[in-house]
């Protein structure tokens, strides 16, 4: 019996043999058949005027809508909730709510990441700070101003005015029926703004831009796609100056404008009486303006 025991534990103390190599084996097999755990959760706070709704998540779709006033609900809906720290609280006229990944299994996440879908009513002047790294963010109906970041998701907004800063990764951007300032860049995907009114810079590493509606008098606004196409569809009497440039296709313009410059990749002229400033670039790809 006692030559047995020294046999183990011969075996147990050989570092850096099979016993170690099969520690990391067991790890990862346990966390792959690990089951997610799955639930739901609601939180509500009464606000004053114009709160803050500030959302940090590791992962997950962030949906924002407009509610009655005075109060934020915030629906949870999680996966793999275990391995999430999910958080929600008040700092002064504002909710924060924050979902992190557990250290233990950051490693790991990639197996099957946790992750919180949140669908939120908060009150029409809320300020957004949201920030997901994978996933859709969605806002519907709110007049107020925010940020908005997301790492690998599409970003949308319907029925929105107020200023916007809205950045992403991967994933597409889509606008409708938006007033305000708005600030748009994406890496990899396209911006399509539909029924738009204020001032518009917007930026794509690979992917097109198309925008329709109209370009405030006083504003500077910009279209540049490093790869990919910029249509632009002007609502109302446009007044404005334009510089376009393309080394791409020639551009195709449908305005009757006073023509400072043309060639066969650039365009500069005055449209109206010139109010507001609109550039647009196109790197590898096609302009048309009308």
């Amino acid at each position: 019996m006692a030559t047995v025991f020294k046999n183990i534990g011969c075996l147990l103390s050989w570092k850096g043999g099979a016993l170690a190599l099969l520690v990391p084996i067991i790890v990862l097999a346990l966390a792959c058949t690990t089951t997610a755990v799955e639930r739901q959760r609601e939180d509500s706070f009464f606000v004053r005027p114009s709160p803050t709704l500030i959302v940090k998540s590791d992962g997950g779709r962030i949906s924002v809508s407009a509610g009655p006033e005075g109060v934020i609900v915030v629906h949870a809906e999680f996966q793999n909730s275990s391995k999430l720290d999910y958080q929600v609280s008040r700092d002064g006229d504002g909710i924060v709510i924050e979902a992190k990944q557990v250290d233990l299994f950051r490693s790991l996440s990639l197996l099957d990441a946790p992750s919180v879908d949140l669908s939120i009513t908060a009150p029409k002047s809320t300020y957004l700070e949201l920030t997901t790294l994978d996933g859709d963010v969605e806002i519907e109906g709110l007049n107020a101003s925010g940020r908005i970041n997301t790492s690998k998701g599409g970003i949308y907004l319907a029925d929105f005015s107020g200023d916007i800063d809205a950045r992403t990764i991967r994933g597409d951007i889509e606008i409708l029926r938006y007033e305000g300032n708005a600030t748009l860049a994406t890496v990899n995907g396209a911006v399509r703004i539909t029924d738009g009114v204020g001032s518009f810079n917007v930026r794509t590493q690979s992917g097109d831009i198309t925008f329709v509606g109209e370009l405030v008098h006083g504003s500077v606004n910009g279209m540049y796609a490093a790869i990919g196409n910029v249509s632009v569809n002007l609502a109302g009497d446009p007044s404005l100056r334009l510089l376009a440039t393309s080394s791409g296709s020639p551009i195709q313009n449908g305005l009757q404008m006073r023509i400072d410059g043309a060639n066969s990749t650039g365009l500069s002229g005055i449209v109206g009486n010139g109010d507001a400033e609109l550039i647009i670039q196109a790197l590898d790809g096609s302009i048309s303006i009308q």
